[in-house]
């Protein structure tokens, strides 16, 4: 809350503080009034269980502020302690122009912290979480050779030079290799896609696409359809085509049935009306 919105609180009858709430996702179940825990809990389900030697790409698609970090907040709770998650926010990177370099480190702390592994195996994670650092060094490096500024076109420079590429692909193999030997996957999630601006959405996906075929990797995308699809259009291929190519499983954020919502609404109504004083001014005839 701004300064002005804080003196005004301060100010104002207790009862009033309560009818201002921030607009924020929830963060557990117990919070869920639109019933999607039971979505949740079968995407968690199949992101647990995934096995295959590529990556698994699901997009979740919602209009802004129609919930979805609260339903990816909703998934993330289930798989708590159970498999490895990395949640990369590419927007808090996107001033600093370094998502590429941040979408490696947040994946390297993500494997080196995955639960539930023991001393042995924080020790092979802290080996992956080190090769996928030189992986993603080689690729600055190799890019950097080129003389393009900034990271962006560092990066996309390495994937498309291939008389650069040599040590990255050999970097790429090995811990390829490394992560296939995990015996649960590490879930990667990416939020507010569609908040970033279109250079920056071309490279978020072009770093999902590029490493797509790392075993045992789960990204979970999220993102309004329409603004990404727009930022996504080339001549000759539109963005929604583009988008298909990389999604391999795509949702629609679930439908709210209205007789829930309006249970949602008159729960908080009835609340409403028993501040005090509320009933002096009722019009029940009215309502």
């Amino acid at each position: 809350m701004d300064p002005a919105g804080t003196r005004f609180a301060a100010s104002a009858p207790a009862h009033a503080v309560d009818l201002f709430s921030a607009d924020r996702p929830i963060a557990s179940k117990d919070e869920d009034l639109l019933g999607r825990t039971s979505f949740a809990q079968s995407l968690a389900h199949a992101i647990e269980g995934w096995r295959s030697e590529d990556s698994l790409i699901i997009g979740l698609y919602g209009l802004w502020g129609s919930g979805k970090t609260s339903l990816k907040n909703l998934v993330v709770e289930e798989l708590c302690g159970r498999i490895g998650i990395v949640e990369f926010d590419p927007w808090q990177w996107s001033a600093q122009g370094e998502i590429a370099e941040a979408f490696f480190e947040q994946l390297a702390r993500g494997i080196a912290g995955r639960p539930g592994i023991g001393w042995w195996g924080r020790r092979k994670a802290q080996w992956r979480a080190f090769q996928i650092r030189h992986y993603a060094r080689l690729l600055d490096v190799a890019a950097s050779g080129l003389g393009l500024a900034g990271r962006m076109g560092r990066f996309l420079a390495a994937l498309c030079t291939p008389d650069l590429r040599r040590g990255p692909v050999r970097a790429k193999v090995k811990l390829g290799g490394l992560l296939r030997r995990l015996d649960r996957p590490v879930l990667v999630v990416i939020d507010d896609i569609d908040r970033l601006t279109r250079a920056e959405i071309r490279l978020v996906f072009q770093l999902v696409k590029s490493n797509a075929d790392f075993p045992n990797l789960v990204y979970l995308l999220l993102f309004d359809r329409r603004v990404v699809e727009a930022a996504l259009d080339e001549d000759g291929l539109p963005g929604r085509d583009y988008l298909e190519k990389v999604v391999q499983v795509g949702f629609d954020l679930p439908h709210v049935e209205r007789s829930r919502l309006d249970r949602v609404l008159f729960a908080a109504l009835d609340e409403v009306f028993l501040l005090p004083g509320a009933s002096d001014r009722w019009d029940a005839q009215r309502w």
